[in-house]
């Protein structure tokens, strides 16, 4: 098939009088008569577009008005031409060359190829369909904990482990021992000072009486905004088993339970 038919120009698919008039085994002169008769018809499918190309005479090079069709012009061009089997013949290979240039597919050339074909478009249309909906949840996964961040990150309320826990959707022990396992807190959950200096946590100092020790000191471990949103952020993607609290990476040489280097009762 003679692709050549129709070329790329102006960033459209495109046949010019000369190839078509090549085509019907017609004078160039009596095809651009028609295009200029009919010009106002043609227009309907975008504007007409005219060029002088060069014509290599005896006489030296001389130019030519040369008219470049869109599918839809040179299709309802090829109508007003009389219905003669040349003209059949070359109105399929107008069809067939515009298709191929614009798909950049391999035009069927018997109904097997052509079955192949639809299956083939079947399948890419179902992958990218798939590939679109993962997409799209991937987006709203991120939209959700961008709209968690925001809300917990915009205050400056704080939250004990028990309303913290709710919000992040596992029970105050579990976190309670994700905390420690994170060496946020110790081993009577009293936040370590790195995670108060960093703005992840603060605490709630109260006094009670014990009654042999007398007047006591209370440390309440709580849980700023943006301690939340780091929090929610390493129980959704930890070392291990995605979305599984407390399944934490441990230092290479460390067991998991067992806490890193210390100095002055925190982790370094």
């Amino acid at each position: 098939m003679n692709t050549d038919l129709v070329i790329f120009s102006g960033g459209e698919a495109v046949a010019s009088s000369l190839a078509i008039a090549d085509g019907v085994n017609h004078s160039h002169k009596s095809v651009i008569r028609l295009v200029r008769d009919n010009q106002e018809d043609l227009a309907d499918f975008g504007r007409v577009r005219f060029e002088n190309a060069p014509l290599h005479t005896a006489g030296g090079i001389q130019y030519r008005e040369v008219a470049l069709l869109n599918e839809q012009q040179a299709t309802l061009l090829m109508t007003c031409m009389r219905n003669s089997d040349v003209v059949k013949q070359f109105k399929r290979r107008l069809v067939a060359c515009f298709f191929q240039l614009r798909g950049g597919v391999q035009v069927p050339q018997d109904f097997s190829a052509a079955l192949r074909l639809a299956a083939d478009q079947h399948d890419r249309a179902q992958a990218l369909a798939l590939q679109n909906q993962v997409l799209e949840e991937q987006l709203k996964d991120q939209s959700s904990k961008v709209a968690f961040h925001d809300a917990v990150t915009g205050g400056e309320g704080l939250y004990s482990v028990k309303e913290a826990a709710g919000l992040l959707g596992t029970g105050q022990n579990r976190l309670m021992a994700d905390l420690r396992d994170l060496n946020w807190v110790d081993g009577l959950n009293r936040p370590y000072q790195r995670k108060l200096d960093a703005g992840l946590m603060d605490c709630k100092l109260s006094r009670y009486q014990h009654p042999v020790r007398g007047s006591q000191e209370s440390v309440t471990a709580m849980i700023t905004g943006k301690g939340l949103a780091k929090l929610q952020q390493l129980l959704a993607d930890p070392c291990g088993e995605p979305g599984k609290p407390g399944a934490f990476c441990a230092p290479v040489g460390i067991a998991h339970g067992q806490e890193g280097p210390m100095h002055n009762g925190e982790e370094v």
